[in-house]
């Protein structure tokens, strides 16, 4: 199948979706609300999921490798979960006040991950790495901030800045272009690269009077599921911590990677960590805490001492029972089991790469991987680019539309990458493995034909 019969079969099978595709963009700018996770010819729209499957408006089924970007950690319509929110809606749904889901969420939260003394709720990760930089800057009476350049911290200025490292010149601050960020956001911005712990601490050595915080994801998901080298995240901790730096761990996507997060894994302590997406049991969630002596400076019982939050719907019951539940299932056997499952399915994937001979590496930890068009070792945002510009944008999308086609739904982006969730079988890690073979195969003759490079 070339190219062309690969469009061809994939319109015939997402008819309605390419009609409700239609309406939607005369009411939602390209027809959605994540324009960042585009893929042409248009959105499918989805029906209903159950388990670890998506069910599109023509009745075609998927495995869900996106899990509403990191947050379905038990898949959909998860039984226990469904039950707990069926129970909360017959209390309320929103109050404004505290309850007792709110206070059970956060004595779990504070007995599961090591950094957390005290914790505070909001209602996305970007609001838990904002305000996370805001207790740095109140606490330490600094204002520059440090972080990976090529780094992702939510959609804010800060955070957005030099995103997704791949589209980046290396080392020059550059902000996206749909934030409008200019002035003192960028020069509060101090980049610093990943896995060079040497020019790590020449970077803090040279600012250190300056910082008020160094904030880092302890494995880079948005910009290429890359993993710290041996010692990386303690040079972090030591030098952080030697200069009166606040560090935070950024564990909104990865605290559900293990039972206590990255930083239990990686055996380090940050003095604050964020959360979010798949600790709320699939409904809007942020959090963010840490050490007793900054969490303290918005306890309100201060007066007006006190530094002043405010988060409309954080802490909304609903989410409160379901992130409680969702957490509370994820026990370590359940965790060993499932990265087990990611272990199988990053090693068959680069298997295939072998077996059919194209260059290409899949990199990840625990339930998280990512597809690089290199087997060249990724050991930074900028290798990340490196290996997305090897292949160019028909192949990059024949590959994701070959994978949807055959029932596989993959983040839509210019270098596919996925997590699986606890529901997952050995049979549907299979299913994808095969579905990627088969993809491959079939576009082999454009990579030869466009790409030549690729070929081993």
């Amino acid at each position: 199948m070339n190219g062309e019969q690969l469009l061809e079969k994939y319109l015939e099978k997402t008819k309605t979706s390419a009609k409700l595709a239609q309406e939607a963009r005369r009411v939602m700018p390209g027809g959605d609300t994540h324009g960042h996770f585009y893929n042409p010819p248009y959105h499918i729209t989805i029906d209903h999921g159950n388990g670890c499957y998506l069910y599109d408006v023509d009745g075609n089924a998927y495995i869900d490798c996106v899990n509403a970007y990191f947050v379905l950690i038990h898949g959909h319509c998860f039984p226990p979960i469904v039950e707990s929110l069926a129970e909360q809606i017959k209390r309320g749904t929103g109050f404004g006040m505290p309850t007792e889901p709110q206070i059970l969420f956060a004595q779990h939260l504070c007995e599961r991950v090591p950094s957390l003394e005290e914790v505070r709720f909001v209602s996305s990760g970007s609001e838990a790495t904002a305000m996370a930089i805001r207790a740095a800057r109140a606490f330490t009476g600094k204002r520059k901030i440090m972080k990976v350049d090529g780094g992702y911290h939510g959609t804010h200025n800060i955070g957005e800045l030099n995103s997704f490292g791949g589209a980046l010149g290396r080392g020059e601050l550059k902000p996206m272009p749909e934030i409008g960020t200019n002035g003192s956001e960028i020069n509060d911005v101090i980049l610093f690269p990943f896995n060079e712990p040497e020019r790590l601490k020449e970077i803090v050595l040279k600012y250190s009077e300056d910082i008020a915080a160094l904030i880092i994801e302890p494995m880079i998901i948005p910009s290429g599921a890359i993993p710290p080298e041996p010692g990386y995240l303690e040079t972090v901790r030591d030098m952080t911590e030697e200069l009166g730096i606040v560090l935070i761990f950024d564990e909104v996507v990865t605290l559900p990677f293990y039972y206590g997060g990255l930083q239990e894994y990686y055996g380090i302590t940050p003095d604050l960590t964020t959360m979010g997406k798949g600790i709320g049991g699939g409904l809007p969630i942020g959090a963010w805490g840490g050490k007793r002596e900054i969490m303290e400076l918005w306890n309100p019982e201060k007066g007006e001492d006190a530094v002043v939050m405010v988060s409309t719907s954080g802490g909304n019951p609903l989410t409160m029972a379901a992130g409680l539940t969702a957490m509370k299932q994820l026990t370590h056997e359940v965790i060993e089991r499932r990265n087990s499952l990611g272990d199988r399915l990053r090693d068959g994937m680069n298997q295939v790469f072998s077996n059919i001979g194209i260059h290409g590496h899949i990199s990840g930890l625990a339930n998280a991987f990512w597809i690089h068009w290199s087997d060249k070792p990724v050991r930074d945002p900028y290798a990340v680019g490196e290996a997305m510009s090897q292949a160019n944008e028909n192949i990059r999308n024949l590959l994701f539309l070959g994978m949807r086609y055959r029932g596989v739904y993959l983040f839509p982006t210019p270098s596919p990458f996925g997590n699986i969730s606890t529901v997952l079988q050995e049979k549907d890690i299979d299913l994808i493995i095969n579905a990627f073979s088969e993809t491959l195969t079939d576009i082999k003759s454009v990579i030869a034909e466009e790409c030549p490079n690729l070929l081993q």
